[in-house]
């Protein structure tokens, strides 16, 4: 598996990734790390960044971790637990890594949290593998 590829291929593939902020950092077998460069419109009423972004942000995280073995995937379920406020100037870098690779399930366990190590979220999210092979040598750098 050609790992930069593939994290080419899911930072530039996923249009919503993208639009909301979400960086791929590095992708290897089983594992995944991410940011999300937030803003004001991340914000939610109470002045601190959107549950909802978090979550994203961990569940992409996932996909990324999962999908590093080749095949494309979809998600399953997930559970979080928010545990600190993300303030407007924390940065957020989630780390994710497989817990349990099974013949077509895939538990993966993302943490978010700062540059000093104060986390943030927990999550533990369940993938199931297609049993379609990611096919990079058509995807155009």
């Amino acid at each position: 598996m050609d790992y930069n590829k593939l994290k080419d291929y899911l930072g530039n593939q996923d249009h919503f990734i993208k639009e909301i902020g979400i960086e791929i950092d590095s992708i290897r077998e089983g594992f995944a790390q991410t940011r999300l460069i937030h803003t004001d419109r991340h914000r939610n009423a109470n002045g601190v960044v959107n549950g909802g972004a978090l979550y994203t942000l961990a569940d992409f995280t996932g996909v990324c971790a999962a999908s590093s073995y080749g095949y494309r995937i979809t998600t399953l379920n997930g559970t979080v637990n928010y545990l600190k406020p993300v303030r407007m100037n924390d940065k957020v870098i989630a780390v994710g890594r497989t817990t349990k690779y099974g013949n077509r399930i895939i538990n993966i366990t993302v943490d978010l949290f700062n540059d000093d190590g104060v986390i943030f979220m927990q999550s533990d999210l369940l993938f199931y593998n297609l049993g379609i092979k990611l096919e990079l040598n058509e995807y155009e750098l």
